[in-house]
């Protein structure tokens, strides 16, 4: 019993923010933080299991860079109070350059 208490209050520490839009054809759109863009999927993995990020494919998105093939470590979508909270705990993990970003992610 002490197990699932523990469990459950976990899972309420990250419950996911409110999505602005979850339309197939429009994206899911909102602010994300982000912790970094690799050229490979394994080291995007890497850093999201060391400072609590999603992976995502930046070529899927509304981003000024799409296209170049780059996998990027973030979280979200969200408002953005909630945006900047994740880029001060990716900070606190050691990723100096988070930021948020308003994308659309496809």
């Amino acid at each position: 019993m002490k197990k699932l208490l523990i469990l459950l209050a976990v899972g309420l520490f990250y419950v996911s923010p409110p999505i602005k839009s979850a339309s197939a054809s429009e994206g899911v759109c909102g602010y994300y933080a982000f912790a970094g863009a690799f050229h490979s999927y394994r080291s995007a993995k890497r850093r999201a299991n060391r400072v609590g990020g999603q992976v995502f494919n930046l070529d899927d998105s509304d981003s000024p860079n799409a296209g170049t093939g780059l996998w990027v470590v973030g979280a979200g979508p969200g408002p953005r109070r909630w945006a900047n909270q994740r880029k001060r705990r990716f900070r606190r993990n050691g990723v100096r350059d988070a930021y948020i970003a308003s994308r659309c992610m496809y």
